[in-house]
């Protein structure tokens, strides 16, 4: 009994881990910045920017369920704000980092 309980954990266990080890440690992040990228090409800049400040800072970002490294990265000029313009440059695809 005790046999079957334990092969019956571990095929559980291969089961719902089988996505997890099935992915290249670069095929996980690579989908998740696929998503992140889908997410963010449906958002408005001026549906985010709560102050209507112009800027999304990390609060703002974090609010609209965008990554911190996210963030890092569309923040071309790393001074904690992300313009419009840094903005739609990150939709389109880019990034200076």
């Amino acid at each position: 009994m005790k046999n079957s309980m334990t092969a019956l954990v571990l095929a559980m266990f291969a089961v719902g881990s089988a996505g997890v080890f099935a992915q290249e440690p670069g095929e996980q992040e690579q989908q998740q910045t696929q998503e992140q990228q889908a997410k963010m090409e449906a958002m408005e800049f001026s549906q985010l920017d709560g102050d209507q400040d112009g800027n999304l800072n990390e609060t703002e970002a974090q609010e609209a369920g965008i990554e911190p490294v996210t963030f890092d990265a569309m923040d071309v000029d790393s001074n904690q704000l992300v313009s419009e313009e840094e903005f739609e440059h990150a939709k389109e695809g880019g990034s200076a980092r």
